[in-house]
């Protein structure tokens, strides 16, 4: 039997990151397993550069079809290249375990230890993909709008605003996630973070412990955030995706959206309940802004719903009619529309009920100078495998996951957010 040294079992941590748990990733990691991975090659103090055009060619001459004289050719109006900056944002997580469960499984040998590393890494990756995915999608969003708040002591009873309301996203994060409240800019929890307990889908209600009073710790129209991702002045979570569609006026990866409107993103607000109508016509105005490749629109469930029942609807008797069994719904759906094709309708767990987010997949790029892994950041293959670390002065080892990146959309202005979606019956 393999001695079990530290180095041993940190090496078989590695053995089975590599084998099983690298590429692992759940359904809901939408945005993330559509964007492209560059790792920035060239990059300016923190932020790395993309070349991007912002104002098109407009150096023509018009010379007419007759005459021999020569012309004059008209000033030069040359096209516009600048660099987007891209400042990646670095996010950890960690988790102990402590001595006498290594000691446990490597008694029983490298097959018990490498079966529970395997199992903690694999939960370990699975909530920093699905955090990684919300960032990458609502970062410096905020995560939901409180509609009321009640309790006692230190449970706080929230209710999310309907179109603030993200089901899939308060299920992945799961009980234990914290959470910082602003009104505006002032953070009101300033006693500790808001914890997690419990989720009411039906009534969009969720329950927190928290240190202070519950009544004064978050309170109606507070915007709730990942902890510590905001102070009310600076933001230390990734522009998600979301706000990077939305920005049509201010200044966004250093490109102001004021100086470029060709880098400004766009936004409506819908006010009624989604449907093929609506999607055409925000597809009608991607098409007016120059857009002529294919899009996806991202929708929570509760709007591919609305979309799946405006089908059925119109679904006729043909020849796949059976008199012994009838078949209804759609696996998927996808949307015809002139230049751009066919339109793909892809259900995002993360997206709130009242919103709808479109963007051309080819021109998402996830940049930075490290995916999600373990092992020390930085170091050849070699020093990577130093996977567990000591803590001092504690009867455990840890285990930290890294990644520094953030997304970037090179083409805002064929994005779109849609907002003030309703439902029938909600």
């Amino acid at each position: 039997m393999t001695v079990a040294t530290f180095d041993v079992v940190s090496g078989g941590a590695k053995r089975v990151y590599d084998t099983v748990i690298h590429n692992l990733l759940p359904k809901s990691a939408v945005c993330v397993n559509r964007a492209s991975w560059e790792k920035g090659t060239r990059s300016i103090g923190e932020a790395y550069q993309i070349p991007v055009c912002v104002v098109p060619p407009n150096g023509f001459t018009m010379a007419g079809s007759t005459g021999t004289a020569t012309t004059t050719l008209l000033t030069g109006r040359p096209m516009k290249i600048v660099q987007a900056a891209v400042v990646p944002f670095e996010m950890d997580l960690r988790e102990q375990t402590l001595w006498k469960n290594v000691s446990r499984m490597s008694e029983q040998g490298m097959g018990a230890v490498e079966s529970y590393f395997g199992e903690l890494m694999k939960n370990m990756k699975l909530a920093a993909m699905n955090r990684l995915e919300a960032t990458t999608l609502l970062g410096q969003n905020g995560v939901g709008v409180v509609e009321s708040s009640s309790g006692a002591s230190t449970t706080a009873t929230v209710v999310i605003t309907a179109a603030s309301w993200r089901p899939g996203f308060w299920w992945a994060m799961g009980q234990g996630s914290t959470y910082d409240a602003f009104t505006s800019t002032t953070k009101n929890n300033a006693s500790g973070p808001l914890i997690l307990q419990t989720i009411t889908t039906a009534t969009r209600t969720l329950t927190f412990t928290n240190t202070g009073t519950a009544t004064s710790e978050v309170t109606a129209a507070d915007v709730l955030y990942f902890e510590g991702s905001y102070d009310g002045s600076v933001y230390y979570e990734q522009p998600g995706l979301l706000v990077q569609a939305a920005n049509t006026s201010g200044t966004s990866l250093g490109i102001s959206a004021t100086t470029y409107p060709n880098w400004a993103g766009n936004t409506k607000a819908i006010s009624g309940v989604l449907s093929f109508d609506v999607v055409e016509d925000l597809c009608g105005e991607l098409r007016d802004r120059g857009c002529s490749d294919a899009i996806s629109i991202m929708v929570a469930n509760k709007n591919y719903g609305s979309l799946a029942a405006e089908l059925r609807s119109m679904r006729i008797i043909d020849s796949s009619y059976s008199p012994t069994k009838q078949k209804a719904g759609q696996r998927s759906i996808g949307f015809e529309t002139p230049e751009i094709g066919e339109l793909e309708v892809v259900i995002h767990p993360f997206m709130a009920w009242g919103d709808v987010y479109m963007q051309q997949d080819q021109q998402i790029a996830r940049v930075g100078s490290a995916d999600f892994g373990f092992g020390v950041p930085g170091l050849p293959n070699s020093g990577k495998e130093q996977f567990l670390r000591n803590i001092t002065d504690t009867n455990a080892v840890e285990l930290i996951g890294y990644t520094d990146q953030c997304v970037a959309n090179k083409r805002p202005n064929f994005s779109y957010k849609g907002t003030g979606v309703t439902q029938t019956g909600t």
